[in-house]
């Protein structure tokens, strides 16, 4: 059988060469058992890659959640494929002198930013990080999610919130917040702790730095 296919299916009875009515008609779905995920983006003047698999039984459940506003719960904590993304994106950013956040952030930002109404044919549809990664690209919140799960698994302290942006009659935004030393630019108070702006839908965005088009915009402070 075919990966990431439907199949119909129906049966009869014999009895003696005599044959009964057919059942009605079952469909299944047969899913792909490994995806393979790779991408490449920009940092620092180079041109880096990542390739890795996510398992179709990982994948698929995700789907099979019911969706929710609350941004903050598809920031995962305990997801070995995510874990060694993260590890691996690390042990690169290490070796060639780099921050391990802010490389990883520069790994979202060249995730594609898509339009969930494109993609879904809904308004919002917010997606795990394993979606994100195996779907091909996700919206702000998506990303969002997607870098906050993927800091979490560094062995550093790198704590982060999450920031939703609003202003009456416009699109909200969503970002997220990082804590640490050595970093400057805008940054928020969350509970007595400096978390940093972190821009994640476009390249060239370091920790820090603040896109002008939301000055003005009310900000919520999210913990996750």
């Amino acid at each position: 059988l075919v990966e990431n296919t439907t199949y119909s299916w129906r049966v009869r009875a014999s009895d003696d060469g005599k044959w009964s009515p057919w059942s009605g008609t079952g469909r299944f779905f047969l899913g792909v058992e490994v995806f393979s995920v790779s991408y490449e983006w920009l940092y620092d003047g180079q041109v880096w890659s990542m390739a890795s698999t996510v398992n179709g039984s990982e994948y698929y459940p995700l789907h099979e959640q019911d969706r929710t506003y609350n941004y903050t719960s598809y920031v995962v904590y305990d997801d070995a494929t995510l874990a060694a993304i993260a590890e691996e994106l690390m042990t690169t950013a290490l070796l060639n002198g780099h921050d391990p956040a802010e490389f990883i952030l520069s790994f979202v930002q060249g995730v594609p930013y898509t339009s969930d109404e494109t993609t879904t044919g809904q308004v919002e549809y917010p997606r795990y990080p394993l979606e994100t990664l195996v779907d091909g690209g996700g919206d702000c919140e998506d990303k969002a999610a997607l870098f906050a799960s993927l800091v979490s698994y560094l062995p550093v302290e790198n704590d982060i919130i999450m920031l939703k942006f609003t202003s009456p009659g416009v699109s909200g935004h969503m970002a997220v917040g990082i804590s640490g030393a050595g970093y400057e630019g805008r940054a928020y108070t969350y509970e007595g702790s400096v978390y940093y702006y972190c821009e994640t839908t476009a390249m060239g965005w370091g920790i820090g730095q603040f896109p002008l088009e939301l000055e003005g915009y009310d900000v919520l402070t999210l913990p996750c």
